[in-house]
């Protein structure tokens, strides 16, 4: 029996990526949450909840330390921070993988996988963007994401624990959060009145949830070499803000009027066009996309105006 802990559990791919792993009976998930309130799973034989503030060091205490496999996805995900909240993302995001790091000196830990970002590329010019990019991020989270990459590599080469981190996209689909773009643009262009949006011509790689959790899989069940590799988690397609608004109006209602605000637009050197290469993860992996854009959209728009009707 394989024991997972999985941080950040109660996230968008947390909550997706446990559903996904209780179809394996040789699987128990520890899944540590901050708050038990928002747990939507019921526990089982192979599912266990545990509420963890992973800034504390001794809440790690209740963890048991015969857990095989780490999968760190807890942090605070908020982009575009400024002066001293970006400061504080930072500082809790590499300080919550430290104590996790602290916390795996004492069990039986073999293998971690991180959830890194797309935004450790801001700032840099590579098009399209590689593992082997140099990378000097422009905003907090995409900054904090290469210090905990670095704190993770270092950990691995030292104590011999397997590592790879996952660089994702925009990962998007069913039960993600509202604000994320493509729920947000779904329920302007539901709603009456007329659709704002920014930049019409930012380049995005929109990856939907059900390759990422595939991407995920494969990683747990990779046979490593005591070592730590970073790989790109995208659909190696890009699509502009214009394209994307496009298809959710025609799905939704073709007569919406659209607004593409100036004064909204964004800042093209913090935050560039986004072309992936993922050669790596599905030479790594054995690994590749499935869904097409249209097809996750449309489970996506069908999943967020049901969700709207009957809430």
């Amino acid at each position: 029996m394989q024991k997972i802990l999985i941080t950040g559990a109660n996230g968008f791919i947390g909550r997706s990526l446990t559903r996904e792993l209780l179809q394996h009976q040789d699987i128990e998930i520890i899944a540590a949450v901050r708050d038990i309130k928002k747990i939507e799973e019921k526990r089982n034989d192979n599912l266990n909840f545990l509420k963890v503030d992973l800034m504390k060091p001794e809440s790690l205490k209740s963890i048991p330390k015969d857990i095989n496999t780490v999968v760190h996805l807890a942090n605070s995900p908020l982009t575009g921070l400024v002066t001293t909240a970006s400061r504080s993302q930072f500082l809790n995001n590499t300080h919550i993988t430290s104590n996790l790091l602290d916390f795996t000196e004492e069990t039986e830990v073999t293998k971690i996988i991180f959830a890194s970002s797309s935004l450790i590329y801001s700032g840099s010019s590579a098009s399209p963007y590689t593992e082997e990019a140099t990378m000097i991020p422009l905003e907090s989270l995409g900054a904090s994401k290469i210090a905990s990459e670095s704190i993770l590599k270092a950990n691995s080469k030292s104590k011999k624990i397997d590592t790879i981190s996952m660089r994702i996209f925009t990962a998007y689909g069913p039960q993600s959060r509202n604000v994320q773009f493509i729920p947000e643009a779904i329920k302007k262009i539901s709603s009456t009145g007329q659709a704002t949006f920014g930049n019409p011509e930012v380049m995005r790689d929109f990856i939907f949830i059900d390759d990422v959790i595939s991407a995920f899989k494969k990683a747990i069940f990779k046979e490593l070499n005591n070592d730590f590799i970073a790989l790109n988690i995208a659909s190696g397609m890009s699509y502009s803000i214009h394209d994307v608004v496009d298809k959710i109006k025609d799905r939704i209602d073709p007569e919406k009027e659209i607004v593409f605000s100036k004064e909204i637009q964004r800042d093209r050197g913090t935050d560039p066009d986004h072309f992936v290469d993922i050669t790596l993860a599905q030479e790594y992996l054995d690994w590749k996309p499935k869904i097409s854009l249209d097809q996750g959209l449309g489970l996506t728009i069908k999943y967020f105006l049901k969700n709207t009707v009957n809430s």
